[in-house]
């Protein structure tokens, strides 16, 4: 398992929380037999689901599954990214990249304890989880536009084009 599935595993056990690692989830359209397996499973007080997906380097195609499951799959999805300090938006003048990156782990870890204490729903997690990664879509535009034309590339390469 990866340091960074480990490190948010570890704040689950300490807050307490309800999860499920590595669990499946059935009935995504238009994937692979219907299933998709996450990082966790974490169910609230209240017994709202929510799926997460806990990352630290954002590839072009993990971006692009991410936007999906977000927002045709149905389901809650939430991204715990915790390694890219712009995550959450340009780090602030004057901080370090690892404070920008402890900052947004902290808010993030904060609003998982307020999901699994039922004050905020997995409806409004995926959609803040939704935001960010269009957020960040825009932001990292030059390298997502890189992205796609090495991606067509590789394509061409392959004679798929």
């Amino acid at each position: 398992m990866p340091k960074t599935e480990v490190e948010f595993q570890e704040f689950l056990t300490k807050v307490g929380c309800s999860f499920e690692a590595q669990a499946v989830v059935e009935h995504c359209p238009f994937l692979k037999r219907g299933k998709h397996k996450v990082d966790f499973k974490i169910t609230s007080v209240l017994g709202e689901e929510l799926y997460v997906e806990v990352k630290g380097y954002l590839s072009f195609y993990s971006v692009n599954v991410l936007e999906y499951l977000l927002r045709y799959s149905g389901k809650a999805f939430y991204v715990f990214q915790a390694t890219d300090e712009d995550w959450m938006g340009v780090a602030k003048q004057g901080q370090s990249v690892q404070e920008k990156i402890d900052q947004n782990k902290r808010q993030q870890e904060d609003e998982f304890r307020e999901f699994i204490s039922g004050g905020l729903s997995a409806r409004g997690m995926a959609e803040r989880s939704l935001k960010r990664l269009r957020d960040y879509k825009e932001l990292r535009a030059g390298e997502v536009e890189r992205w796609r034309k090495m991606a067509e590339d590789v394509k061409k390469w392959k004679g798929e084009m």
